[in-house]
């Protein structure tokens, strides 16, 4: 089969590389389309997959631009005719959607986080419930026959709570078109703490913030708790590894973090103890060198955290949100402890308690970590299911054939 990958960008496709390595295996062909970032090129050329380069904002309202990707989905989805899409993201889920079902393509959904939009009723809410509530109609997915009509569309959640809204609001008429990730799994092979099993020597504990430096992700709430914390005389260093976009109002601002940085200069000695390491390469290492607990107190609505699943592999406690996504993979008490949703002084108490933790209760949290990382996240989990759906489409793409 011919199988086109869509995603925001091409970033999104290259973490998934175990995956389309067994799908070229099992003998299809691979296409992508998405913005393209230069240094991940040669990923598709090495991998084989021909890649249809595209540009648009994945947070832009622009209504005209939002059409303006619609059309460019179809021309390129009309001149591919791929035999099956598998879409991730919001705005490529939606409008790729639309085209699919235009051109009759049928096409596997991933809802890997619902973002800000569905936190309250307003305009724009109830136009991208609209938007999916069109996208997603389909007539009854089935495992022995593609519809007659518009094409198939099968949606995978990332959590339990983004399914149980798309049946309640009616998004999604049928329970058996749908299914739930475990998030986008994480290859615990690679993100294995045995390697880097022997004890760094280190005077401080240090907290972490990885990912996309947004508010709304808790990069202001980790700043704030840092700052809380380090008044209080308590020795420790607090990293923060991600992007930041100036232009977009939800990410905190350089001059923001410049003053947070300054401000956390302590005894006259020029050490931060706020540190921006800016974007990362490898967040193993990172892991390894820079974590001793992962915080992530989003009170967006995730998937699954990607950085949540590779530092429990790692054998890393974590504190994160009690919030939708986040507190899958962060069991209160087990292997890490859960935050009440943008609450600073919940988090300042939650870093205190990692603090009184003695070596013993840390090693059995980090060993409770890498087990749920095992036994639930494992990537694996993830490409047997999409292995069993794109097989089923492969089968009734030969009984199309032969009838």
């Amino acid at each position: 089969m011919k199988i086109l990958i869509s995603a925001n960008v091409s970033s999104d496709i290259v973490v998934r590389k175990k995956m389309w390595q067994r799908l070229i295996d099992a003998g299809h062909s691979l296409f992508a389309v998405s913005c393209v970032k230069d240094k991940d090129i040669s990923f598709f050329n090495e991998m084989g997959i021909k890649l249809f380069p595209i540009t648009f904002v994945p947070r832009s309202k622009n209504p005209l631009k939002d059409i303006a990707l619609y059309r460019t989905y179809k021309k390129i989805f009309k001149s591919l005719c791929p035999d099956l899409i598998l879409s991730y993201h919001i705005k490529p889920n939606i409008y790729g959607a639309l085209a699919s079902k235009k051109l009759n393509i049928p096409i596997i959904v991933n809802i890997t986080g619902l973002g800000k939009v569905f936190d309250k009723k307003s305009l724009l809410e109830s136009l991208v419930v609209s938007l999916y509530r069109r996208a997603f109609k389909r007539k009854a997915y089935t495992e022995n026959a593609r519809s007659n009509g518009a094409g198939t569309c099968f949606v995978f959640f990332q959590n339990t709570d983004d399914k149980a809204l798309f049946l309640q609001r009616g998004i999604i008429k049928d329970e058996a078109t749908c299914d739930v990730l475990p998030g986008s799994g994480v290859d615990i092979s690679f993100f294995d703490p045995k390697p880097f099993s022997s004890p760094k020597n280190k005077n401080r504990v240090e907290f972490s913030f990885i990912g996309r430096l947004l508010k709304s992700k808790g990069i202001s709430l980790f700043i704030e708790a840092a700052k809380i914390v380090l008044a209080m005389g308590k020795d420790c260093i607090f990293n923060i590894a991600g992007s930041i976009d100036e232009k977009d109002a939800d990410f905190i601002t350089l001059n923001e973090l410049k003053e947070a940085i300054k401000g956390s200069i302590k005894d006259g000695s020029g050490t931060e103890r706020i540190v921006y390491h800016g974007s990362i390469s490898d967040v193993r290492l990172f892991l390894y060198e820079h974590t001793d607990c992962l915080v992530f107190p989003s009170f967006y609505r995730e998937g699954i955290p990607r950085v949540l699943l590779e530092a429990a592999s790692m054998g890393k406690i974590l504190i994160a949100s009690d919030s939708v996504g986040t507190r899958e993979p962060c069991k209160d008490n087990v292997n890490g402890f859960l935050v009440k949703k943008n609450d600073v002084q919940d988090l300042v108490d939650k870093m205190l308690l990692f603090l009184t933790l003695d070596e013993e209760k840390k090693t059995k949290m980090g060993q409770a970590s890498r087990l749920i990382a095992e036994k639930e996240f494992s990537d694996e989990i993830v490409i047997e299911k999409y292995l069993h759906k794109v097989k089923t489409f492969s089968q009734n793409e030969v009984t199309q054939s032969n009838s």
